[in-house]
């Protein structure tokens, strides 16, 4: 990183910089915690530098240059700081404010931009420094890895400090923005910002020249400290845990001093006293002088309202450090809190410890020296990415020295030195203060990017990174690393008698980890061929005696040693058995891909090969030779040093190994089991043969080459590992049966699968214990075949590449209706669905159904029946409308499939399992959610999305398709009895596991009353959507209905009614006849003056169903009859009349139909002559219903004359027929006035 136009820079500060090459360290300067923002400042200018992109690399360039706008001339700034500052609200967006203080004690505050958003004049003296007060987050010692909160900002004058609260800065800041920017917006001049509150802090005794505050928690850890580190008194340990902030002083008389808040003395309560005293006189004063300036003026005079003064208080001594003629200048606080560097007039440098404000160190003659704190951590804090926390971090100084060019970093802790760098003697170091100033709330806080960081002439910036195993390296390390090297040279160059030097260099190395790693840097880079791996065998065997001399006095880290190298001495023994052949070993001609040669390198039968050579396509030969080299054979293995191994050790490999290593590790152990005494060499090793299996069969399945020589040498190896057994125990055989079984039974199924079944099948033959693992491999092994054989069926009629993700244990080993399961997806893979199942598979046509299913049929032919594939395939579409519930056709779908099942218990249990697991809840809490819609006003559409997953538009189609699933469920009911499914799956394993059949023939027969309640309430619910019906559906059912279907208790819905139950008959009947009205706005009249009545007469078919059940058929009737009437179609009503037994009852009912027909053709239209053309007596029967003759829909008199006759005729009563004949008569004669007239 480097800073663009730095030269530029130093001419706008100081002119001509080639007089002054040093003017860096002239400069004011300050960075960010993220090293994105800098500010140079020099007398009455200064710059704001940024990160900016120039070309495809981010550089820091200039953003502003300015002059400050000063009020005396003679102004200078001294002091300035850049701080990140965090906006306020949920959206948070990052800039940076600039602070500098000046000689005449002004402190502005400008934006990242260059615009002045803050000034104010604290005290009247120059401003010496500016810093903050914080504390690192959390208990975790990486919490100095983050940004610290902003408590407080100090501004330090020579007798006083000024305390600014982070809360009232962001305001401020925040609020003056908002100001500047408002202004700017409507083209002003003037704005006005709001002044800044802020606290002076008195300091007693001494002229300040540096300031810093930490603040001190008194915890059970430092109490502990004190006590048994520093001889503390044991009434310490019971102090509360406490917060106290202090400030650190440096200066003159005294040299070091610590304040802080507490009151001083026992004279604070007379002060207090006097205080109120002098504010009550003041206040009676202000007010007595009020008064008179009122009684003087008649009126109060308006004052100006200043800001009132900043208060003051004295801060009281807690502890000062004197050092006579010696004045300190500077002080520095680490990320910690723990130190503080302090910089005197005299060219020292003094560590402060500040928990118990002793000097730790001095450092002398350090002339014109910069102070910086660093951290010493394992990754590099520039790093684009997030710091991972670790325990291994502290806090290292940094000390900058420009007459040497020297840049010291120490740590102070161990009081060492840990590193010096030698740099530009005119650079400067770049300090930032690892604040930001934020809201409070918690969030996520940002690695400090740049604590200390080096600025050169140049302009490059270099970063400090100390790793933190540097603070631990001493001298031993030291001479340790040296014997590395010297180690490392000689295996090079090779001299004579090379390997005697070694070992007395490896004697002198006293760490043992130093050992290990020198070790191992001999193979770190097998290309160079520093040592042949028999040339490091002979080595590591020579370190093995030379360690086992002494084995008495061995220490527990030596005894770990000599572990590690009795392992590597195994491994290598192993490798060289491969690199002693590796010379003689020829290309091998892959033989043709025959059954022939097949039987050959098997020593089989033709017979035998042939599914093997039917299934598997041949490789080509790889003729690359293996190159994997010693090192890598190594690093695959875990070799660390574990006691009480003996002579020999157990090796393990590692886990994850890398891709590239796996298919190279696999063809060094099938090379190496080809070679004489290959069981003896493997033995030897310590490498399990559990691991050696895992590893083949993992490698082949991800890496496989089908060709004889291939396949071949892993059957050999199989036959290798078989044989590694001592004396007649068969364990290592049952260990191997396990990982293979592990392993071959949970990945997918495919060719490679089942060619290391067939391998292994053949392996295990020739071993007489293992016959009833033979029986196992050779069910494994047809069942592999078998659904290979399916699967190439499936992609040759999906046309498309399909994954085969299925294991022989999800296939194979979860029940015996996974075939089925697999069956039904593939046919919906392929287009087909459970309506037209049974016709594409029992049709004389050849379809992709009847394909795969015949298939299929040869290898699970009880699992291929029409009736168990297609309850799989219905269930399978059921929950995939499940997922989609707006998917209606879906549902119906599957719904009309099940008319296909031929055995009526199967359906049924069917239909009851579905009812059950897919619409019950669904349909209850319709029934809740509608009763609720029709009292309470909500959005139905929310509502409806959120609790059910259904557009509105949608339920009606719903409850429609449930209606006739219940009702061809009962009608089902009523004609078969309880019987035994036959149908049944084929038998594959004996687990217990249950599929969709097992659970169909264990659900039964649905209780036929429950049945028919909820077959009510559905038709209920349907006409209620269907018909947006304003009533509430469960009015119409009384209290022990709706408990047995919301098994709810009945008292808490009697409770609603005064007498529920009897007022259930009067709102079936109210219910009926608004059902009824409702459902003639669904008669359509077409061309041809016909009639569309499909859709009314499913719905009269519904209502009329419903009386039946609650014994109102003739209501139903009536109702009916009367509702088409009123809405004018009086051919559909004449057909139903005639059905109705009550004529009396109906024609009374229709008689005031007639009427309220004819009053709205009378006073439809004001016309005099239809009024006089009616008699008086007619006329008041007419008036009265004038205002209800909306009801009915318009009609001819025709029609109405033709409804009178009927009446006439049919009515009884004597007053109803004379009412009836007279208005015959004025229908008569209003029909003669309107064909005269031509209306």
């Amino acid at each position: 990183m480097s800073v663009l136009g730095l030269d530029e820079a130093g001419r706008f500060l100081f002119g001509d910089t080639t007089v002054i090459p040093g003017w860096l360290q002239n400069t004011l300067s300050s960075v960010s915690s993220q090293g994105d923002i800098m500010c140079l400042a020099k007398g009455q200018n200064f710059i704001l530098i940024r990160y900016n992109w120039s070309g495809d690399k981010l550089e820091l360039k200039q953003v502003h240059r300015d002059t400050v706008s000063v009020l005396q001339e003679d102004e200078e700034i001294t002091s300035v700081v850049v701080f990140p500052v965090y906006s306020q609200g949920r959206v948070q967006s990052i800039a940076h404010s600039t602070v500098l203080g000046f000689n005449s004690g002004i402190v502005r505050v400008y934006t990242e931009s260059g615009q002045l958003i803050v000034q104010k004049c604290f005290h009247p003296a120059p401003v010496r420094h500016i810093k903050f007060q914080s504390m690192p987050e959390g208990k975790h010692c990486s919490n100095i890895l983050f940004t610290q909160t902003m408590q407080e900002l100090l501004v330090v004058y020579e007798s006083v400090l000024v305390s600014i609260p982070a809360g009232d800065l962001l305001e401020t800041i925040s609020r003056n923005i908002g100001e500047l920017a408002n202004t700017m917006a409507r083209g002003l001049e003037t704005v006005h910002l709001t002044s800044l509150k802020a606290q002076i802090l008195g300091i007693k005794y001494q002229k300040v020249a540096d300031c810093e505050s930490f603040v001190f928690t008194n915890t059970s850890y430092n109490q502990y400290y004190q006590l048994t580190m520093q001889g503390g008194n044991m009434d310490e340990r019971y102090k509360p845990v406490t917060t106290k902030p202090y400030f650190l002083t440096v200066g003159q008389d005294p040299f070091l001093q610590y304040n802080d808040r507490a009151t001083s003395g026992p004279g604070s309560a007379g002060a207090l006293a006097q205080n109120m005293v002098s504010t009550v006189k003041s206040g009676f004063f202000r007010v007595a002088s009020g008064a008179l300036g009122n009684l003087w003026s008649g009126q109060g005079s308006e004052e100006v309202k200043e800001p009132p003064p900043d208060p003051l208080v004295h801060l009281s001594i807690s502890h000062s450090l004197k050092d006579k003629g010696r004045d300190g200048s500077e002080v520095l606080i680490s990320p910690n809190k723990m130190y503080s560097a302090v910089k005197d007039s005299q060219n020292r440098i003094l560590l402060v410890d500040n928990y118990t404000a002793t000097v730790l160190q001095i450092w002398r003659g350090y002339h014109r020296c910069q102070m910086g704190w660093a951290l010493a951590y394992s990754q590099k804090l520039t790093d684009p990415s997030q710091a991972q926390v670790s325990q291994d971090v502290a806090s290292v100084l940094i000390l900058y020295l420009p007459r040497r060019g020297l840049i010291e970093v120490w740590s102070p802790e161990q009081k060492v030195k840990v590193t010096e760098f030698h740099v530009s003697k005119h650079g400067t170091l770049l300090r930032s203060a690892g604040v930001c100033l934020d809201d409070g709330l918690p969030r996520r806080r940002d690695t400090v990017r740049v604590f200390t960081s080096f600025l050169q002439p140049s302009g490059r910036i270099s970063h400090f990174f100390i790793p933190f195993h540097a603070l631990s390296i001493s001298s031993t390390a030291e001479k340790d690393i040296n014997a590395q090297h010297k180690i490392q040279e000689l295996v090079k160059e090779k001299p004579n008698h090379y390997m005697e030097e070694v070992l007395k260099l490896m004697d002198e190395i006293r760490n043992i980890q130093m050992k290990n790693s020198a070790i191992l840097q001999i193979l770190s880079n097998p290309e160079e061929e520093k040592l042949s791996p028999a040339e490091f065998l002979e080595l590591v065997i020579l370190l093995l005696n030379s360690s086992a001399i002494n084995e008495k006095s061995q220490s527990l880290e030596q005894k770990l040693f000599i572990s590690r190298l009795t392992k590597l001495k195994q491994l290598i023994r192993l490798y060289c058995v491969f690199e002693d052949n590796k010379q003689d070993e020829k290309a091998l001609e892959s033989d043709d891909w025959t059954v022939e040669n097949l039987a050959i390198a098997f020593s089989l039968s033709e017979t035998d090969v042939a599914p093997l050579f039917s299934l598997i396509k041949p490789g080509v030969s790889s003729n690359e030779t293996l190159n994997m080299f010693c090192s890598d054979f190594i690093q695959c293995f875990d070799i660390e040093g574990e006691l009480g191994s003996g002579d020999r050790s157990t090796i393990r490999l590692r886990k994850d190994l890398s891709p590239r290593i796996q298919p190279q590790l696999l063809r060094l152990f099938c090379r190496i089991s080809s070679k004489p005494g290959a069981k003896e060499k493997f033995l030897e090793s310590g490498i399990s043969p559990c691991e050696i299996l895992e590893t083949i069969l993992v490698s082949f399945m991800r890496n496989s080459i089908f060709t004889i020589e291939s396949l071949s040498s892993i059957q050999q190896c199989f036959l290798v590992l078989l044989g590694l057994r001592e004396g007649s125990d068969d364990r290592t055989i049952t260990a191997l049966q396990d990982v293979s079984k592990r392993i071959l039974l949970k990945v997918p199924i495919s060719t490679e699968l089942y060619t290391l079944i067939f391998l292994w099948r053949h392996c295990l033959r020739g071993i007489k214990s293992t016959l009833s693992y033979v029986d196992d491999w050779t069910r494994r092994l047809y069942q592999v075949s078998s659904l290979l054989k399916i699967y190439q069926c499936v992609l040759s009629l999906a046309g498309e590449e399909l994954i085969l993700k299925y294991t022989i244990h999800d296939v194979f080993d979860n029940g015996n209706g996974r075939v089925a399961e697999l069956v039904s997806k593939w046919l919906l893979k392929l287009g087909s669905n459970s309506l037209n199942l049974t016709s594409n598979i029992e049709g004389f046509t050849d379809t992709k159904e009847l394909t795969l299913v015949t298939k299929v049929s040869e290898y699970f032919p009880r699992s291929m029946d029409c009736n168990i594939l297609l309850v799989h395939m219905c269930w399978e579409e059921l929950q995939r409308w499940h997922r989609d519930r707006d998917d209606v056709q879906l549902l119906e779908t599957s719904i009309m499939s099940l008319s296909s099942l031929s055995c009526p218990s199967l359906r049924i249990q069917f239909s009851n399992l579905i009812w059950r697991s897919f619409f019950s809840k669904l349909f209850r809490d319709l029934v809740k959610r509608t009763d609720e819609f029709k009292k309470t006003t909500c959005n139905e559409k929310v509502v409806c999305e959120k609790e059910f997953g259904l557009q509105v538009e949608n339920i009606p189609s719903l409850l429609n398709i449930l209606l006739g699933f219940i009702d061809k469920t009962l009608d089902l009911m009523k004609h078969v009895e309880p019987g035994e499914i036959i149908c049944d799956y084929d038998s594959l394993n004996m687990n217990k596991h249950l599929h969709l059949l097992d659970h169909i023939k264990n659900t039964g027969f649905p209780d036929p009353d429950i049945l028919s309640l909820e077959h009510q309430v559905a038709a209920v619910l349907f006409l209620t959507w269907k018909l947006k019906l304003p009533v509430c559906p469960l009015k119409v059912f009384n209290s022990v209905e709706i408990n047995n279907l919301l098994s709810i208790q009945s008292a808490a819905m009697i409770s609603w009614f005064s007498d529920y139950n009897a007022s259930v008959k009067k709102g079936r009947l109210n219910w009926t006849e608004l059902v009824t009205d409702k459902s003639t706005g669904y008669i359509h009249r077409v061309s041809d003056n016909q009639l569309d009545t499909e859709q009314y007469r499913h719905l009269y078919s519904i209502i009329l169903q419903l009386g039946k059940i609650w014994f109102m058929s003739e209501e139903v009737r009536v109702y009916q009859c009367l509702a088409l009437f009123k809405a004018g179609f009086d051919s559909l009503g004449a057909e139903l009349r005639s059905s109705i037994g009550e004529k009396e009852k109906i024609a009374v009912k229709l008689l005031e139909v007639a009427l309220l027909r004819l009053a709205k053709y009378l006073y439809q239209v004001s016309d005099p002559g239809r009024l006089a053309a009616v008699s008086s007596e007619l006329i008041t029967e007419l008036a009265a219903r004038r205002s209800l003759s909306g009801n009915v829909a318009d009609s001819s008199l025709a029609e109405t004359l033709a409804l009178f006759l009927w009446l006439t005729e049919t009515l009884e009563n004597q007053e109803l027929q004379l009412l009836s004949t007279q208005a015959v008569a004025a229908v008569q004669v209003l029909q003669v006035r309107k064909n005269r007239l031509g209306e």
